[in-house]
């Protein structure tokens, strides 16, 4: 680990399982394509994917992951490893940015509960580094500067006595509909705001496993389709319309 971030080896290594896992979501919707008269239910199916792909990158890193649900339907994994050198246990989950900033807005900018549960770890952290912290477009970022070894090894939340911290890869779709956009982000529950760590971008070109870019074109125009919204805090009722009344009258 690096301050907050990670080391560009397994930074490395998070952005090759992404696009792999990308790249065989690419081929399975190229396949949808030709031969089903409709696919674009498959577009939910991303986030699978590029999970798939990072636990199979990882398998034999130290790595591990515990799959996770949020609301009804949504199954996605977290990952946790431990950094024996900082003695921290960091746990890390992808997502669409676009999806979770939008769901935070049609929530009054709050994160979502599965997210602001996890993100507790953080908030002591961040806290401790706010003058580096400033607005940048939707999300917060942090100026990285280098922590006193004495401070950086005490500020983190402990749990079940293990210093730990809670993040998100927040990743994007380019025009070109390929993946290009890849963000480490700590969630604030505190302030209900994505703090950014690091930009991943460049590690993308890197990655061993790309997409074909004549598969690509079937994205054109999805880069902005959500792949869903999960409200596990929803109040809404289900009611059914009696009409025999009607047939009766």
């Amino acid at each position: 680990m690096t301050d907050l971030g990670f080391t560009d080896d397994m930074a490395q290594q998070f952005v090759n399982g992404a696009m792999k896992g990308f790249t065989d979501y690419v081929r399975r919707r190229k396949e949808d394509a030709d031969k089903l008269i409709v696919s674009r239910g498959a577009t939910w199916m991303k986030g699978n994917y590029i999970d798939d792909g990072v636990a199979k990158e990882l398998a034999n890193t130290g790595v591990e992951y515990q799959r996770k649900m949020a609301g009804y339907s949504w199954e996605y994994l977290q990952f946790n490893f431990f950094d024996n050198q900082s003695g921290i246990n960091n746990s890390l989950i992808f997502k669409n940015y676009r999806t979770l900033t939008s769901g935070m807005r049609s929530k009054s900018n709050k994160l979502p509960d599965y997210l602001a549960k996890d993100a507790l770890v953080n908030v002591d952290i961040l806290r401790k580094n706010k003058e580096k912290i400033h607005k940048k477009g939707e999300s917060i970022q942090l100026e990285l500067l280098p922590l006193a070894p004495d401070y950086s090894e005490q500020v983190e939340t402990q749990v079940n006595g293990i210093q730990s911290r809670f993040y998100v890869v927040g990743y994007q779709l380019g025009n070109d509909g390929n993946l290009d956009t890849l963000n480490l982000l700590m969630p604030n529950p505190s302030t209900n705001s994505l703090v950014e760590i690091e930009n991943w971008n460049k590690y993308i070109v890197d990655a061993p496993i790309q997409p074909q870019m004549e598969d690509l074109s079937i994205f054109q125009n999805e880069k902005d389709i959500p792949e869903g919204q999960y409200d596990d805090t929803s109040n809404m009722r289900y009611e059914i319309a009696d009409n025999n009344k009607e047939k009766e009258s």
